[in-house]
């Protein structure tokens, strides 16, 4: 299923994108679908990530649920107090 996708770009890309669409005889959804996944498959050769690996035990705190949850409470009811006086 596609998906719409709006986004600002630079005038000088969007010709560009005209442009070789154009060129190429193809939609500038089909260039533009092509050209993220060559980046991708590029970038996946030369950056292998494992997120696992970098993400493993970042979910550990020392601090209980609790204890976070009221210091994100405390700083929200601190920030809508200082608009509301």
């Amino acid at each position: 299923m596609d998906k719409i996708v709006s986004t600002r770009l630079d005038e000088s890309v969007v010709y560009l994108i005209n442009e070789i669409a154009h060129k190429l005889h193809m939609s500038k959804k089909r260039l533009l679908e092509n050209a993220v996944r060559e980046f991708v498959s590029h970038v996946d050769k030369t950056d292998s990530v494992d997120v696992f690996r970098e993400t493993c035990g970042l979910w550990r705190r020392k601090e209980s649920s609790q204890d976070i949850t009221k210091k994100i409470r405390g700083a929200f009811e601190k920030s809508v107090k200082r608009y509301h006086q």
